[in-house]
C-alpha cells in the first residue's frame, strides 16, 4: 500500500544520485585579468564558496540523515487514519522517547554549514497529500530550516519559527502556546527535520552555555528531528553539562573530518577549486595533492583562502596565473597567517594525538575510526632533512628550533677537515754584546 509521507524520500535511496544531486560547482569565472585585483579576489571568493564536493563522507551522512526521516515518517504516519486523528486531536504530546537530535560537529571550515545546505537541496520539494477524500489536500514539507545568529530569547526564537512555519502569532503569547502550535503545525505539514545552523553565534558571553542548551532543548521537543550544526567549542562546552542535558543533546554526534592526504576525494576538492578559474590556477590536482594537503590540513575554507592568497600575490607581481611556487609563498603571508596557526595545531594534533586547541580538537569518543596513514605521513615529513618552504613553514617554533641546531651539527659533522699550513720558523740569529748594542743605536736613530 502506497504511503505518500514514506514514499517521498524514494529517491534517497540511491547512493550516487544523493552524490550527483549533493555536490555543486558554480560556473566558471573568466576574465579576472579585466578587473581590479581587488575585485577579481572577491569574485573568487564568492564562487569558491559556493563549491560543494559530496564525498564519501557527506554521502553516508546524507545517506543516514535520509534513512533517519523516512523511519520517522513510517512511525509518525503509518496511515491516513493515524494522520487525521492527530489533526483532530486537541493537543500532541510526543512522547520523550520520539524526540532525537543530531549534532553535526567539526572544526571550522570543514564544511558543516555547507552538508546542511545540500540537505536541503535533497529533501523532498514541497507537495500536497489527500488524506480524507472529504478534506482538501493537506501540505507535504520535509525540512524547516532556521539560521540563528544573534542573541535572542526562547519567545523570540519560537517566533522566528512560527513566521517560518506560516503560523499567525497571537498579540499576546508565551512559549508553551507556541510550542504547540508548531508541534501540530509540523505534524500537520509532514515535516521531519528542523534544520539549525549557524548556532555557534549565540556562544558568547558567561551564560551562554546555559543558553544554548536551553535552545535546543526547546526545539528538540517540537517532535521532529533536530539537527544542528556545532563547532567544537560549543561542542565542548554542551559536554560539560548536566548527564540529562548530554543525553539528549549529543545522544547522536556525527563528526566532519577533513580528509586523508592520499584521499582521491581530496584531489576531488582541489580539482574542483582549480576549475572556478580555470584560466587562474595551474596547479595538478595529482602531484601538488600531497603539498596543498600540508599547506591546508585538508580543510576547505583553509585552501580557498590560500588559493586566494596565491592569486594576490600573483596579480602583485603582474601577473594573471597562479603556480604552486605562489601558493607556497601564500602559505607564509599576512593574510594567512590565522589560517596557517590553525594549520600547525590540526598537524601537531594528528602527529601526537593529544589536543593542542580545544577549538579544533573533536574529542575521541565522537570518532568512528582514526586513520593512522597522515600522521605516518606527517611524522616522515618531520624528519627528513628535505627543507622545501611547505615542509619548514608547518614546524612550531620549537620544532623550527630543533632543526635548526640538528642542521648546524650535521653540517659541522660533514665539514671537510681544515687545512692548516705550519709555517717554518726563522732560524735566530743569536744574541751577543755587539747585536745588542748595535739595537741600542739603531733605536735613538730612528725613535729618539
Amino acid at each position: 500500500m502506497k504511503n505518500a509521507w514514506v514514499d517521498r524520500f524514494e529517491l534517497l535511496r540511491d547512493c550516487d544520485s544523493v552524490q550527483r544531486r549533493a555536490s555543486y560547482f558554480p560556473e566558471p569565472l573568466h576574465g579576472l585579468e579585466a578587473l581590479r585585483p581587488a575585485a577579481a579576489a572577491i569574485s573568487l571568493r564568492d564562487a569558491l564558496s559556493e563549491v560543494f564536493v559530496c564525498t564519501g563522507q557527506h554521502k553516508k551522512i546524507l545517506t543516514d540523515l535520509a534513512e533517519q526521516a523516512t523511519q520517522f515518517s513510517a512511525l509518525r504516519y503509518p496511515d491516513c487514519k493515524t494522520f487525521m486523528d492527530a489533526v483532530h486531536a486537541p493537543s500532541l504530546e510526543i512522547s520523550e522517547g520520539r524526540l532525537l537530535a543530531v549534532c553535526l560537529t567539526g572544526l571550522a571550515g570543514v564544511g558543516k554549514s555547507a552538508i546542511l545546505k545540500a540537505l536541503g537541496r535533497l529533501m523532498p520539494k514541497s507537495s500536497e497529500v489527500k488524506a480524507h477524500p472529504d478534506y482538501s489536500p493537506f501540505p507535504l514539507e520535509s525540512l524547516w530550516a532556521i539560521t540563528i545568529d544573534t542573541a535572542q530569547g526562547e519567545l523570540a526564537l519560537l517566533k522566528a519559527l512560527c513566521r517560518r512555519a506560516g503560523i499567525q502569532i497571537p498579540p499576546r503569547t508565551d512559549t508553551s502556546e507556541l510550542k504547540q502550535a508548531l508541534i501540530r503545525r509540523a505534524h500537520r505539514n509532514g515535516v521531519t527535520i528542523l534544520r539549525v545552523d549557524e548556532f555557534q553565534f549565540v556562544n558568547q558571553g558567561g551564560s551562554a552555555n546555559a543558553k544554548v542548551t536551553r535552545f535546543l532543548l526547546l526545539l528538540r521537543e517540537l517532535g521532529i528531528i533536530l539537527v544542528y550544526s556545532a563547532n567544537c567549542s560549543l561542542l565542548h562546552r554542551l559536554g560539560t553539562r548536566n548527564n540529562e542535558d548530554r543525553h539528549r543533546l549529543l545522544q547522536s554526534v556525527i563528526a566532519l573530518l577533513p580528509e586523508e592526504a592520499a584521499s582521491p576525494w581530496w584531489k576531488t576538492q582541489i580539482e574542483a577549486f582549480c576549475a572556478v578559474a580555470p584560466d587562474v590556477f595551474r596547479l595538478d590536482p595529482i602531484k601538488d595533492a600531497e603539498k596543498l594537503w600540508f599547506l591546508t590540513a585538508a580543510v576547505p575554507r583553509h585552501l580557498r583562502e590560500l588559493l586566494i592568497a596565491a592569486y594576490e600575490i600573483a596579480r602583485s607581481g603582474g601577473r594573471t596565473v597562479v603556480e604552486v611556487g605562489d601558493v607556497q609563498l601564500a602559505y607564509s603571508c599576512p593574510a594567512y597567517s590565522m589560517f596557517r596557526l590553525d594549520t600547525e595545531a590540526i598537524h601537531a594534533q594528528n602527529m601526537t594525538g593529544e589536543m593542542v586547541r580545544k577549538d579544533l580538537w573533536v574529542p575521541p569518543q565522537y570518532l568512528e575510526s582514526k586513520s593512522t596513514a597522515s600522521k605516518a605521513m606527517l611524522e616522515k615529513a618531520h624528519h627528513e632533512a628535505d627543507a622545501t618552504t611547505y615542509l619548514f613553514e608547518a614546524l612550531t617554533v620549537r620544532e623550527r628550533q630543533a632543526l635548526g641546531d640538528v642542521s648546524r651539527a650535521v653540517a659541522i659533522d660533514q665539514r671537510p677537515a681544515e687545512q692548516r699550513v705550519t709555517p717554518m720558523r726563522k732560524k735566530k740569529n743569536p744574541r751577543t754584546a755587539a747585536s745588542l748594542a748595535q739595537g741600542d743605536q739603531l733605536f735613538r736613530k730612528e725613535c729618539l
